[in-house]
């Protein structure tokens, strides 16, 4: 990642001394996990109900 940051200028602009820079050792696994959770959980929440996937309550008006 600091790779593609620096690559497209992004250290320079935000750090006085973006060679300085370390990463910490828990980032990378925590961005890993975050990002499994993030995708576990959009896949296995499924689709809200929707108005086709609900029974119909009201009674169709009466014929004349």
């Amino acid at each position: 990642m600091r790779a593609v940051a620096s690559r497209f200028g992004l250290l320079e602009v935000a750090y006085e001394n973006p060679e300085a820079l370390e990463t910490k050792s828990w980032a990378i696994p925590a961005t890993r996990l975050l990002g499994t959770l993030y995708v576990a959980t959009g896949v296995f929440a499924g689709r809200g109900a929707t108005p086709e996937d609900e029974p119909r309550t009201a009674q169709s008006p009466p014929e004349q």
